[in-house]
């Protein structure tokens, strides 16, 4: 039960919260996140979780709580006082309502909102954590195909100029499932170290499951230069090298370096026959022109929002009332800022202190995941979730990934998968502690081929 609820969880979110969705869309979502959380927090009674588990389920209780808190209505005498009031006080006072009562969050409906839209990576990570192996592999793949599924949609959207399914600032890009090239980039990004997990787990022999882990890279790194996002295509070497690590399971390997050399003399190939067409010019001017880019100008104006509103934050979900309080005339023109285009200002912003201290947290507690020594599958899952929550933590300094439904629900899946999955803890209660091998898998070094490994 729990597994299938995740997986029409992950689904919902990929068919239906790639963009702006109407209220109604988005609470369908969330009523399912909300019948999987309810079946996991059954688990969680019954201690269905690693131990060591528990320091996250509590920070994620913790996260859950902050928009909430900021809807509890303060006294007019104390919401006054608190900094960055003057101008909504004065308006209040203006329009009559200066004595009522009044929560932090100067858009209560936006914070209502966001907190619930937090139900979702909330009940993917509580449920992950309590999936074996097999079922994590089922997820992943199904992730692999919501992104295949959106690349193939992207092609027909430039071929025809038709099937977006969002009201779109991207015209004539492969947006696919989502509103956003950069949205669409990080999903393809995700896609190819969870290929390199489970073309391990094909029933193929070795050399046809490299085959297919070739494909699958060249295919999702093609689209994601398609998608002309600057972010996505700096990280993407990177990307691709760790995929192959994984794979192989041994940095040494030749594995690694042919395959990586491969995709990329691919994609320079690739690269330079797209250059000759408008969407190859526009992504090289793209990087000529990173010096015009309007992002700085709208991190000048949220820090100033910051500044002003510190150390309690604004509310979750006002920074676009806010911004436009602050911003920089220069940056003015006929797009409509909907965000910082940097996760940490606007949490900076609307959450103030609090913000900061959940960001120190969760690196604290992420950090912490680097240390435990695994072998086997729960390695190669674990790097699976570095790789795919460096990629979203990296791209949210750019822009906004985790504002959709689908990476929503990914990073919740890619945090529990830094943790053991079910039948290794089963077997590690019975055998006692985890095997610890002197180093982990991918940095040994290469051992003599078997008799039995070379017949396979």
């Amino acid at each position: 039960m729990t597994f299938a609820l995740t997986a029409l969880l992950l689904l919902a979110s990929g068919l239906l919260g790639g963009g702006v969705t109407a209220p109604n869309i988005s609470m369908l979502v969330e009523l399912i996140g909300c019948a999987v959380l309810g079946i996991a927090m059954i688990g969680i009674v019954d201690g269905k979780y690693p131990d060591h588990a528990k320091s996250a389920l509590v920070f994620a209780a913790c996260v859950a709580l902050v928009p909430f808190i900021q809807l509890i209505p303060l006294p007019a005498s104390i919401w006054r006082s608190l900094p960055g009031r003057a101008v909504p006080d004065t308006i209040s006072q203006l329009i009559g309502q200066g004595d009522q009562a009044r929560p932090i969050a100067l858009d209560p409906e936006q914070a209502a909102m966001r907190g619930l839209a937090l139900i979702v990576p909330i009940a993917a990570f509580v449920a992950t954590l309590q999936l074996g192996t097999r079922k994590r592999d089922q997820l992943m793949m199904l992730v692999v195909g919501l992104a295949f599924c959106s690349l193939l949609l992207g092609v027909f959207q430039v071929a025809t100029g038709r099937f977006y399914l969002f009201s779109f600032v991207h015209f004539g890009l492969p947006v696919g499932l989502f509103a956003n090239r950069n949205h669409q980039a990080d999903l393809l990004l995700l896609a190819i170290p969870m290929c390199a997990r489970i073309a391990e787990t094909l029933p193929f022999r070795h050399d046809r499951r490299r085959l297919i882990l070739l494909c699958a890279v060249l295919f999702f790194t093609v689209g994601i230069i398609a998608t002309q996002s600057r972010t996505a295509l700096a990280i993407l070497p990177v990307v691709i090298v760790v995929a192959f690590v994984i794979h192989s399971g041994n940095i040494a390997s030749r594995t690694i370096w042919i395959g990586s050399a491969t995709i990329g003399a691919v994609a320079v190939i690739a690269a330079a026959l797209l250059i000759w067409t408008p969407i190859g010019a526009h992504a090289l001017h793209r990087f000529q022109d990173v010096g015009e880019d309007l992002r700085p100008q709208l991190w000048r104006g949220t820090i100033a929002a910051a500044k002003s509103f510190w150390p309690v934050g604004s509310g979750v979900g006002s920074f676009v009332p806010v911004y436009d309080m602050f911003a920089d005339l220069d940056s003015v023109n006929a797009a409509w800022v909907n965000h910082a285009h940097n996760d940490y200002l606007e949490l900076f912003l609307e959450t103030g202190v609090a913000g900061i201290v959940l960001i120190v947290a969760y690196a604290i507690l992420l950090g912490l995941r680097v240390f435990p020594r695994l072998s086997g599958d729960a390695a190669q899952q674990r790097l699976v979730g570095f790789t795919g929550l460096a990629i979203l933590l990296l791209h949210s300094i750019t822009d906004y990934p985790m504002r959709t439904f689908i990476l929503l629900a990914a990073f919740g899946q890619l945090n529990a998968m830094l943790f053991p999955a079910r039948d290794a803890r089963m077997r590690s209660r019975r055998k006692g502690p985890f095997k610890v091998s002197p180093q982990p898998d991918f940095l040994q070094e290469p051992q003599p081929a078997t008799a039995d490994a070379a017949t396979r």
